[in-house]
């Protein structure tokens, strides 16, 4: 009997019954764990990474506690102790381990307790606060005993002294001052100014056939020997110009060999500039005709002469108020020694926000000749007009300036060049211009030459600018 009421429990209902209960039981577990694990993560984990230094100072002068993030370095502190100077700071009261404020890291909140060593009687503690800069010790030193020099160092700064005040009133002089009394000094620090500069240090012009770019045809540089802005500089460079070019046409053919060698110094002060050339040249220059009847025209031009030119210039434009040029030498055997002198009429026409319009002449003193308009910012020439007589326009000379950052940032007076020819089209140009490299030190643009007409190319250079300190 009590057998059959056993049986009788045991049957497929009560069977599926557990086994339902028993895989709720399983879903509640998991969905319990899963909440667990989802859970939000509770304050004292700390999901940001930020932990918090307190300062135990043990008797001194209070020190505010530090927010520093998970691996940071804790910023060197401050604080004093009457009769006693600051041993150092440690992970324990008991003094244990040592905190290194240079190389020791933040992982977790902690708290560090100042040590202190009592004064000997008659003598005083000396507090530097760096006010940025890095920590320094503080100093026990006997009545009437002088400093020993303190080192340290702030990045973008240099320190100008140490002060009795936070308000750098009296400087301390280390050599002659004595400590009477505990004492607390003061860093002063003055920014690092960058006197760098962007400058030009190489070119190179590239031969240019049928609309690509070839090689370099030649290249040089300035040896800058000084600059202070650009009125005022010195500098040299010198360069060699091959010619071994060969081109025919339908009736002749024509072709340059040889050389010219070129040293310059180049000087301005204020407004006057001078430029002192030594030109060597030995070229041979030969025409060959088609028709055998003609005879080859061949030149031969060798030349050892010094050029030396002098530009003042007009202080509210910057254009050309007048310009000296002096020549001296042997070209082909015979002495040379000319000067030529420019002196050019400048008048201003109008002005318009912060661009004005200048008139430039030299042909007749009332400026009915040929002449020159230019809009000019800041010395800066935006766009050149030349007439040939009174409102006869022959061509116009616009500048533009790169909307490119870098170049922006670093060469600001960069500009681009387009001309127009009222009566010759086929003559009009415009440049471009793009970034090859660019670093901390150095940045290298592209410009090219395009006929306006055609659009294609006619000549192409290449310009590095160098970040300097002269």
């Amino acid at each position: 009997m009590q057998l059959q009421i056993i049986y009788d429990k045991i049957t497929p209902m009560n069977i599926k019954i557990k086994r339902i209960n028993f895989i709720m039981a399983m879903t509640v577990f998991l969905i319990t764990a899963l909440a667990a694990c989802e859970a939000p993560v509770s304050s004292e984990q700390n999901p940001t990474g930020t932990y918090t230094v307190t300062f135990i100072t043990n008797g001194g002068s209070a020190v505010t506690s530090q927010n520093i993030d998970q691996g940071g370095k804790v910023a060197p502190v401050v604080t004093s102790r009457d009769g006693h100077t600051l041993e150092g700071w440690y992970r324990e009261s008991g003094f244990i381990n040592k905190w290194d404020f240079e190389n020791h890291t933040v992982t977790s909140d902690i708290t560090l307790y100042a040590r202190w060593n009592q004064n000997l009687p008659g003598t005083y503690t000396v507090t530097f606060v760096t006010n940025g800069g890095s920590a320094v010790n503080s100093q026990n030193i006997a009545q009437g005993g002088k400093l020993a020099p303190v080192v340290t160092s702030r990045d973008g700064h240099t320190l100008e002294g140490w002060y009795r005040e936070s308000g750098f009133i009296n400087k301390w002089d280390f050599d002659n001052h004595t400590v009477t009394g505990d004492l607390t000094l003061y860093a002063k620090w003055e920014q690092n100014i960058d006197t760098s500069v962007w400058l030009w240090s190489n070119q190179k012009i590239f031969t240019v056939t049928d609309g690509l770019a070839g090689d370099v045809y030649y290249e040089y540089g300035p040896t800058w020997i000084s600059y202070t802005d650009d009125r005022h500089y010195e500098q040299e460079y010198s360069y060699t110009i091959p010619y071994n070019t060969y081109t025919e046409y339908p009736t002749y053919s024509y072709s340059q060999v040889g050389s010219q060698d070129t040293s310059s110094s180049i000087s301005r002060n204020g407004n006057t500039e001078q430029i002192v050339s030594h030109i060597m040249s030995d070229i041979t220059t030969t025409i060959k005709y088609v028709t055998p009847e003609t005879p080859d025209n061949v030149t031969k031009t060798v030349s050892d002469t010094t050029t030396t030119i002098t530009t003042i210039y007009h202080e509210e434009s910057g254009l050309i108020l007048s310009r000296t040029s002096a020549q001296t030498g042997i070209s082909n055997g015979t002495p040379v020694n000319t000067t030529t002198e420019t002196n050019n009429i400048i008048e201003l026409l109008n002005t318009e926000s912060d661009v004005k319009t200048f008139k430039s002449y030299n042909t007749t003193t009332d400026g009915t000749g040929a002449y020159y308009e230019y809009k000019v910012r800041n010395g800066i020439t935006l766009e050149q007009k030349y007439y040939t007589s009174e409102n006869i326009l022959f061509f116009t000379s616009t500048s533009t300036f790169p909307d490119n950052a870098v170049i922006r940032e670093k060469v600001p007076e960069f500009a681009l060049y387009s001309i127009v020819y009222e009566n010759t089209p086929a003559n009009n140009y415009y440049q471009i211009c793009e970034v090859i490299s660019d670093s901390e030190t150095e940045l290298k643009i592209r410009v090219k030459n395009n006929n306006s007409v055609l659009g294609v190319l006619t000549s192409q250079y290449e310009t590095t600018y160098t970040k300097m300190s002269l």
